[in-house]
């Protein structure tokens, strides 16, 4: 399997969420995107996956809080976007461990 280049830089982007996000489970996933997973307790998630289009894939289960899914464009364009799909990150795994 091999990981595109846009693949990688998209990963190390993510690799720079904030101090106090706990260290994510990355691995590759067979389609060629990477996926970054965070498991609390009690059987509640958070999963990403990134691919070289820019677009992540996500799922979470939130205990009694709910779950999501769903999938959004990432934009390298500014950093200002860039941050935009930071905050929504640190935001979901923020309800795993808070």
């Amino acid at each position: 399997m091999r990981l595109a280049i846009a693949t990688l830089v998209l990963t190390a982007l993510f690799l720079m969420l904030p101090l106090g996000i706990p260290a994510p489970d990355i691995g590759p996933d067979p389609d060629g995107e990477v996926s970054f997973d965070w498991i609390a307790d009690q059987g509640r998630m958070f999963s990403l996956s990134v691919g070289e289009n820019g677009n992540a894939s996500y799922a979470g289960r939130f205990g009694d809080d709910g779950s999501m899914h769903g999938w959004s464009a990432l934009s390298l364009s500014s950093l200002e976007a860039l941050q935009g799909s930071l905050d929504f990150v640190e935001a979901a795994v923020r309800r795993l461990f808070v």
